[in-house]
């Protein structure tokens, strides 16, 4: 499995911290740089190709604004991916996870069937095709209730990949969103199309909303990778709250391969 990393693009000093400590990868925001003016895309992507390191994955694929039930633009949404995807895919993109609760969530007024059909539509018709354009990946991220009204388990993430029914159209398990409800013998269960995973300590002490994977009594994180193992999951990206990526980084890329 390789682990990767997520950074925000505009500080690109955690690119050479990234390298040193040992990750192989780095995980962007999507909609960030997809919105990045050019100056600030030429340095971020600057970076990545001076220390080697691919822009593996990205996450937040969508903007809050952009809903997909109320005034869904198909138009205006594969125009939106595909600055994205031109600007990232020659830095090495291969997954990108649809998290993106604010344009997923159902709104007032919405049925879930509605909200359904939605979801499918816009994944099928839209997201999917876009992105295989470019050979990348979707993964479907399961969010926690409080995140997100629609589709907070790996069990209904998994059907609604299954609806869509496109190859480049997956799963992704976060353990920050799995572990108030979900199981490592979920994750096991999802083996064929889980396509990427998101790595934290998810009961943070210290009054974030996720730690770093730094102390290995913290967590059963060797329990959570060996089941995404189990299930063909590649990659492992830290998403975490960073106090200090200067110390953070390298503790956590030499706890998880140690694993």
């Amino acid at each position: 499995m390789r682990f990767g990393v997520c950074f925000r693009p505009n500080d690109i000093g955690q690119v050479a911290v990234a390298k040193a400590a040992g990750f192989d990868y780095m995980e962007c925001n999507f909609v960030h740089v997809s919105r990045m003016d050019d100056e600030t895309f030429a340095s971020f992507a600057a970076a990545l190709r001076e220390h080697g390191l691919p822009c593996g994955a990205a996450c937040v694929l969508l903007p809050g604004e952009m809903s997909l039930h109320r005034g869904f633009d198909p138009e205006e949404t594969a125009a939106f991916l595909r600055e994205g995807l031109k600007r990232l895919v020659p830095l090495g993109l291969e997954r990108v996870s649809f998290g993106s609760g604010g344009a997923r969530g159902v709104p007032e007024g919405v049925t879930y069937p509605e909200a359904a059909k939605n979801l499918i539509r816009a994944l099928r018709d839209v997201i999917g095709p876009v992105t295989a354009e470019f050979g990348v990946t979707v993964a479907i991220e399961p969010l926690r209730r409080n995140e997100c009204n629609m589709i907070n388990t790996l069990r209904e993430g998994a059907m609604l990949a299954a609806a869509v029914g496109l190859d480049n159209v997956k799963l992704l398990v976060d353990v920050y969103h799995m572990a108030p409800e979900e199981t490592l013998d979920d994750i096991r269960k999802m083996k064929g199309v889980l396509a990427h995973a998101h790595i934290s300590q998810p009961f943070s002490t210290r009054g974030l909303k996720r730690d770093y994977p730094t102390d290995p009594d913290a967590y059963d994180y060797k329990g959570f990778l060996d089941a995404a193992a189990e299930a063909g999951v590649p990659t492992c990206s830290v998403e975490a709250d960073c106090v200090d990526f200067n110390v953070e980084y390298p503790a956590a890329a030499r706890l998880l391969k140690s694993l």
